[in-house]
Formats: structure tokens, C-alpha cells, sequence
């Protein structure tokens, strides 16, 4: 399973911040400093992540002119220190702004524990 592929976590996002999703989705993106280095594609697929989330992202990384990722049929290729970095921040505001329930909050710490 790769990290962007949970849906639950792409339709709680949605739900929470909406219109919003792609301003947040784009800041994330600005705070992302690349490390050198060669790193596995990873890709995202519109059916898992939803039609909004996948939207959401799509805009952002096309706002942010990044030439880290390639848009295929109905999925979006990234790599995967990126998409932990959107996972994790992602996951952290939606704790922080109470909206994750239980299992991402443990998804989170268990992430934290290196498990």
C-alpha cells in the first residue's frame, strides 16, 4: 500500500476543507525541500483518493509549476518521499484542526514510532 492511498484520509480532507484543499495541498508543496537522490515513483489513483481529492492535488502540483510529477489516465505519479510529506502533514492538520478520527490519529503515531 503506498502512503497516498488512503481514502479514508483524501475524503476526510475533502470534507473538512473543501475549497480549500488546494491552497492547503499547495503549501504543503512549498515547504517540501527535495533531497537528492534517486526515489521510487509512486502513483496516485484518482479511484482511491477520490474525484475531489485527486482534483485537489492535480491543481496544486500544476499551481506550484512542479515538474516532479506526470499526469497518466486517472492517476498522478510522484515520488514517494513527496507523497509522505503530504501524507504526514495532512494527517498532522487534520488532528490538529479535530477532524481525524481514531484510526488516522494511530496511523500517525504509529508512524511516529517508526512502526
Amino acid at each position: 500500500m503506498t502512503p497516498l492511498s488512503d481514502g479514508q484520509l483524501w475524503s476526510l480532507a475533502c470534507e473538512a476543507y473543501g475549497d480549500d484543499l488546494p491552497v492547503i495541498l499547495l503549501s504543503l508543496l512549498s515547504a517540501y525541500e527535495r533531497r537528492p537522490g534517486l526515489n521510487n515513483p509512486i502513483r496516485v489513483h484518482r479511484s482511491v483518493i477520490g474525484v475531489d481529492g485527486f482534483t485537489a492535488l492535480r491543481e496544486a502540483l500544476v499551481t506550484q509549476r512542479s515538474n516532479g510529477f506526470h499526469q497518466l489516465d486517472g492517476c498522478l505519479e510522484i515520488r514517494e518521499p513527496l507523497a509522505w510529506h503530504l501524507v504526514r502533514h495532512l494527517q498532522q492538520k487534520l488532528i490538529i484542526d479535530g477532524h481525524a478520527p481514531a484510526s488516522i490519529r494511530d496511523q500517525r503515531f504509529a508512524a511516529d514510532l517508526g512502526l
